[in-house]
């Protein structure tokens, strides 16, 4: 009869703010509000990329970040440029590992 609460934390230097809460595995909050939530969501998208090597799981934030911009029609030239610069490196990500992938598969490469 419990159910599990589970919130989505990024920190940041010594900034912290929460992105997501969920009840039992479904999303119950989104915590991103305006400039600073997209903000939030290029800065964890991009550690997902750079620290944690997977483009699969960038590109989910990546999106959510996209979708945002788009509800809110931001017009912030420097947020989106930041986040074309990070589409271009999930791109990137993304073709590299399928290439790596491909490589690995192929007996003798």
């Amino acid at each position: 009869g419990y159910d599990i609460v589970t919130h989505v934390l990024l920190a940041h230097g010594r900034n912290r703010c929460e992105l997501v809460s969920y009840i039992n595995k479904d999303i119950w909050e989104y915590h991103l509000d305006g400039k600073e939530g997209i903000r939030n969501l290029i800065l964890l998208a991009t550690f997902i990329l750079d620290t944690l090597k997977d483009p699969v799981l960038a590109r989910q934030a990546f999106q959510i970040a996209v979708d945002l911009v788009g509800e809110r029609d931001l017009k912030n030239r420097i947020l989106l440029g930041r986040l074309d610069s990070l589409g271009n490196a999930i791109v990137m990500a993304e073709a590299l590992s399928k290439r790596n992938s491909t490589d690995s598969a192929t007996p003798g490469a």
